[in-house]
């Protein structure tokens, strides 16, 4: 229940689970971006070391590549997580906003950690999620031309290179062998 997530940060998680977008682009997010049924992917948020070793975070206005600019499709479970979003936030500029400026694409993989850690799992980054979202898309038969378009990839070899992985059970991999094979 949505109601159960007190802070932003919890949010931003259930924002990566639901879309399946690169955390950097997750924190550039703006207001403006925002539609009834999309969410236009256009910027990024990068981590680098200044050259007095200060830490920046610093927002592009292009994502990681060119296919990266692109319309993620709002699915229904988004939307109470957009409502409280902006229920937290009804007056800045960005989705994710504290004392205005972005949160970092670090204080979100801190999120991610501590619930682990509070789970009893080994830790797991923001790009897992990423992972686990192009996997569940690709198991339920979703069109390629689709699952490149969310993730923002060129072509679908590189989402299931990379981003796909054996996620079922021997139980179930017997039973679609099973299936698959009966003469």
């Amino acid at each position: 229940k949505i109601s159960n997530y007190n802070n932003m940060n919890d949010l931003a998680i259930l924002f990566a689970i639901y879309t399946g977008m690169r955390v950097g682009e997750i924190v550039a997010l703006k207001w403006v971006d925002i539609s009834d049924n999309y969410i236009h992917v256009n910027r990024t948020q990068i981590r680098y070391k200044s050259e007095n070793g200060e830490i920046i975070h610093e927002i592009r206005d292009t994502p990681k590549t060119e296919t990266g600019i692109r319309d993620v499709v709002i699915v229904d479970a988004l939307r109470p997580v957009i409502k409280a979003l902006r229920k937290r936030n009804p007056f800045t500029e960005y989705v994710f906003e504290k004392n205005g400026k972005p949160v970092s694409i670090h204080s979100l993989a801190m999120v991610l950690y501590r619930a682990c850690d509070n789970l009893g799992i080994k830790r797991r980054g923001m790009h897992s999620l990423r992972k686990t979202y192009a996997t569940m898309l690709i198991n339920s038969g979703v069109d390629e031309a689709i699952v490149i378009n969310q993730m923002g990839h060129t072509d679908f070899s590189t989402t299931k290179d990379y981003y796909y992985y054996n996620n079922k059970t021997r139980g179930n991999m017997k039973k679609i062998l099973t299936d698959a094979i009966n003469y």
